[in-house]
This record gives C-alpha cells, structure tokens and sequence, in this order.
C-alpha cells in the first residue's frame, strides 16, 4: 500500500508548494501587505527632538492646536490704545497723545474719523503699525 501512496504524494507535493508560492508572492498588492507594512517602516528612523520641541511637547495646546508658548512668541500680545482717528495725507491714523499707529483697516478707521476711539489691537516690533481687533467710541 505504501508502494502506491509514494507516487501520488511525490506527484501532488510541487502543486502544493506552487500554490503556497502564489499567496506570498509580494507582486501581488491584494495577496498580503504584512511583509510590506514591516518593510515600509524599517525604512522610518525616529528622529531627537531638539530641546525647543521637547519642551513645546510639555505645553499645554491651545484650541487651534499650537502650543500657548508658541503661539506668544508668534503673535504680539493685543492692548488697548486710546486715542482719536485723524486723516495723515491719504491715510487714517490713531493719534494717541504723543504717539501716532499706523492702522492696518482703512476701511473701519474711516467709519470713526475724527472721534475719540478705543482700540484693541497689536502692534509691530517698531510700534509704528498697529493691527485692529475691535476698535469702539469712547464718551
């Protein structure tokens, strides 16, 4: 009996074998994508966070995402100017006792030209240019 069992298990084995070959082979996107996954990331190195990301890590996030530290040092914290809206050649202006800004909206300084106003805005590093949030009348 074991005289016949030998030729067929010798003639199915190589279709056997051919049909595990197919399943793995990596030409075959749709076959399997473990292999590839583990090869893509072999390919990844993890990189040190220099000290300046390592600490933004420890910062709390703010709503758009952005650390508060990061976002400070970005942005110029608003104040509030007091002061009247006058024209400068083609240009509005906050006069503000001794100290003239430059206003980035023309359009909503115009609205309060020659009035007294409170602005609450940001200013450049020259503190020549000022950047209106909210602007108001002030009695």
């Amino acid at each position: 009996m074991s005289l016949i069992l030998l030729p067929l298990l010798a003639a199915f084995t190589p279709l056997a074998l051919a049909q595990e070959g197919n399943r793995s082979n990596p030409e075959h996107p749709g076959a399997i994508l473990g292999p590839q996954l583990i090869a893509w990331s072999d390919l990844q190195t993890p990189k040190p966070l220099s000290p300046d990301q390592e600490q933004s890590q420890n910062r709390p996030a703010s709503a758009n995402g952005t650390s508060a530290n990061s976002q400070a040092s970005e942005e110029p914290q608003a104040e509030t100017f007091d002061g009247a809206i006058v024209r400068d050649g083609d240009r509005f202006i906050l006069s503000s006792g001794d100290r003239k800004y430059q206003l980035d909206d023309q359009e909503r300084a115009r609205k309060y030209a020659g009035k007294q106003v409170r602005i609450k805005g940001t200013v450049d590093a020259d503190r020549t240019h000022l950047r209106i949030l909210n602007i108001e009348l002030v009695s």
